[in-house]
């Protein structure tokens, strides 16, 4: 009777041993210990055994699975624990979520793993796979076990052995008779400039195929420049007629509406015209203990490595034109290319791994100082819910003074990046963690922005903005000791003319009407500047 049964299983686990996968080696991760999270405890510490058995020697550690669902937005990302527990790069494994009750019969479901550097905060992989083949009949046994194999196989392919991805280019080489980089050829480099612009590092500069500049690149910043005061303001230029026809100057409205601003916003976009901005009144708000904060906004939707390459010389222009412009010795923030990482148009190349762009801005920096020497110069990321701009930050956050992102938020664009729009602030703690930590700078909230423009009666704008507005004001202190020096929102009020990425909602920025008529909203922003400017300063010790 025991022989019938062993006859009658011997099938089966022929075809069991025959579906299990030949494994791949172990990958070429970052040397020193790794940590691994997911939101599935169980096949986290599964993941672990699998890479313990491909890499004997690598050390690892889990993080507690409580990481990935924050209920409260002073918590660290996974990232930033595993940063500052010592750690060389992060593993996440996510598990797809089956669509159907029936998705088991198909083989069960697949997942993704991503690892994150923590030397330089880069995207080393993100590998993914579909749903297990039941042929192998391996994920009936150990579906965990099937999903961590796979994944790692996959990770194996994208991270090879440094030995073996020099062989394979050596024989790609061989192969063609030319160098292989891997990659689609880059657009040409921009070119020097024609001189006729004041002389400066960008005149002299130029940018060979090679992404090397004939001017030496400047030093690293020594000391860089902090704000003296947390600051709190709003802009976005310098004033414009309201209600009454009558000129005024928005940090002055801020003020006699109740909210004690000490910094106002002024974007110089590539439309830039002189009698835009004053430098006698920017002089008198700096005298009134008002920060000027400038944000050059040129490249702007357009961004792609062929759009700066087309328009460099152009670029060089405008940027000596408007630094003449506010030349002078007052103390102000300069903010470079706000979401400089959006996607490029079709068929363009993104900027955010372009070398060539990071130089852009590090002489552009420089450059600003020439003008302005009691400047603070920073660049701008969008917050998109990535982390992933080594290539860019890694160069430049050395030559800056500070770090900056923005947050929006409106019922026009109800995507994945809006949909938790009431814990907006959740992310811009993540966002301030992830660039202070990393790139050891001070971070400035650039621009905040709820529109408070609604498309139905299901939610209410207006106290979706109360709401960001309170949450903010009380976690100033928190945010305050990650890094964050200021925040500033996008618009004091409303712009019937404004367009951009949220449609109509573009409309409705403000913390103010069209006409100054403060929101319901406008006391939390009040709230959110008293309790600012009893913060103080940042701590440069917290750099060191």
């Amino acid at each position: 009777m025991r022989l019938g049964w062993l006859q009658l299983a011997t099938p089966v686990l022929a075809l069991l041993l025959q579906g299990l996968p030949a494994l791949a080696g172990c990958p070429a991760l970052p040397d020193g210990p790794l940590a691994i999270h997911s939101s599935n405890p169980s096949l986290a510490l599964e993941l672990q055994a699998r890479l313990e058995a491909r890499c004997p020697d690598t050390e690892t550690v889990l993080l507690p699975a409580s990481l990935g669902a924050p209920a409260d937005p002073s918590y660290l990302s996974p990232a930033a624990v595993a940063a500052l527990s010592g750690n060389t790069a992060l593993l996440q494994i996510s598990p797809a979520t089956p669509v159907a009750p029936t998705d088991w019969l198909r083989g069960g479901p697949g997942g993704t793993l991503q690892v994150l550097s923590l030397l330089n905060g880069k995207l080393l992989a993100s590998v993914q796979t579909a749903p297990q083949s039941p042929a192998s009949l391996l994920w009936l046994l150990a579906p965990r076990r099937a999903l961590t194999d796979a994944l790692l196989d996959q990770l194996a392919v994208a991270l090879p052995p440094a030995q073996e991805a020099a062989q394979a280019q050596a024989a790609d080489e061989a192969q063609t008779g030319e160098p292989s980089s891997g990659d689609e050829a880059p657009p040409p480099a921009p070119p020097a400039s024609d001189g006729g612009a004041a002389p400066g590092l960008l005149t002299i500069a130029k940018i060979n195929a090679d992404s090397s500049w004939e001017a030496p690149r400047p030093t690293m910043l020594e000391n860089p420049r902090l704000p003296d005061n947390f600051l709190v303001g709003a802009g976005d230029r310098f004033g414009a007629p309201l209600s009454d026809n009558e000129y005024q100057v928005w940090y002055k409205t801020a003020r006699a509406n109740g909210a004690p601003v000490n910094a106002h916003a002024m974007w110089v976009t590539k439309d830039y015209q002189p009698d835009w901005i004053d430098v006698a009144d920017v002089e008198q708000m700096a005298a009134d203990g008002v920060t000027p904060v400038f944000i050059f906004y040129y490249f702007g939707d357009e961004i792609s490595q062929e759009h700066v390459s087309d328009h460099y010389e152009e670029y060089v222009a405008w940027l000596h034109r408007v630094l003449a412009d506010l030349q002078g010795n007052y103390r102000a923030l300069v903010v470079l290319e706000p979401e400089f990482n959006n996607m490029p148009p079709d068929g363009g190349h993104h900027v955010k791994e372009w070398k060539p762009f990071a130089e852009l801005m590090i002489r552009t920096a420089w450059e600003t100082r020439l003008y302005l020497p009691e400047a603070s110069v920073g660049l701008c990321p969008g917050d998109y819910r990535s982390y992933d701009l080594w290539d860019i930050l890694g160069d430049t956050a050395p030559h800056l003074d500070f770090l900056a992102f923005q947050e929006l938020s409106g019922a026009t664009r109800s995507n994945w990046l809006n949909e938790d729009y009431e814990d907006i602030t959740s992310y811009a703690f993540l966002y301030t963690t992830y660039l202070s930590v990393v790139y050891q700078k001070p971070v400035l909230l650039a621009y905040l922005g709820i529109s408070s423009h609604s498309v139905d009666d299901k939610v209410d704008w207006d106290q979706v903005a109360s709401l960001v507005w309170s949450n903010l004001a009380q976690r100033l202190p928190l945010f305050r000791s990650v890094g964050l020096f200021g925040v500033l929102a996008f618009s004091l009020c409303d712009d019937p003319n404004h367009e951009g990425y949220f449609g109509v909602a573009e409309k409705d920025w403000g913390l103010m009407s069209r006409v100054g008529k403060p929101k319901p909203y406008f006391k939390a922003f009040k709230d959110t500047c008293r309790r600012g400017r009893s913060l103080g300063g940042i701590q440069e010790l917290l750099f060191k």
